[in-house]
């Protein structure tokens, strides 16, 4: 494990609250720490482990990444009929627009089994309010959550994240891993801005 993963896993064991906000600059591992995460809670509690995410190609990696270390998360598909609590599973993974059209179906499954929610890239159920309202009606009963972002400097109250605590309308974040780190620890490359010059411009239709 990278350092800051493990400092981040810490920090969750520590945290007394219900929704713990991880940030994280794009390729930093995110996924792997969250995943870990969502291993301790099933072990303690039994919990399902249920990551949201905002597009179909993520569920995929979703899975593939569980799948390497030993977590068996379930696609769910679009005709509302899965059966979420389906064995030979730890747990599903679903788009934010599939949630939002199973969400009463997602609430009774949360209802009846210790549920644990990784929302990744929380930042998009401030965007669409009706994806943020979902997320509430879907996992009101679930103990713990897991929220992910690489975007964590929202400034919209009209539209706030679902479970995330707001100081001056500024997204608090319980552990934070940014993108100066990341290159010093060699995890992620510097940005280059590569400026050209030419001297002769033509429009081709």
């Amino acid at each position: 494990w990278r350092l800051w993963q493990r400092q981040a896993m810490y920090a969750y064991a520590q945290f007394q609250g219900r929704a713990f906000l991880l940030s994280a600059c794009p390729g930093a591992g995110k996924t792997d720490a969250a995943l870990e995460i969502g291993r301790q809670e099933r072990r303690r509690f039994g919990s399902w482990i249920v990551p949201i995410v905002p597009t179909d190609f993520l569920r995929k990696q979703w899975v593939d990444a569980g799948a390497q270390r030993g977590i068996h998360l379930m696609i769910v598909k679009d005709d509302k009929n899965d059966d979420l609590g389906k064995a030979g599973y730890d747990g599903f993974v679903m788009t934010y627009q599939q949630l939002f059209n199973q969400q009463n179906a997602v609430a009774s499954f949360v209802r009846a089994r210790r549920t644990f929610p990784i929302v990744d890239e929380v930042h998009h159920a401030g965007e669409r309010q009706t994806w943020g309202r979902a997320l509430e009606v879907a996992f009101q009963a679930a103990p713990k959550a897991l929220l992910l972002t690489g975007t964590p400097w929202r400034r919209d109250p009209s539209s706030p994240i679902p479970w995330a605590r707001y100081v001056d309308d500024v997204v608090s974040v319980d552990f934070a891993y940014e993108y100066g780190a990341a290159v010093l620890d060699g995890m992620c490359r510097k940005i280059k801005f590569q400026f050209y010059t030419c001297d002769d411009v033509r429009w081709i239709d």
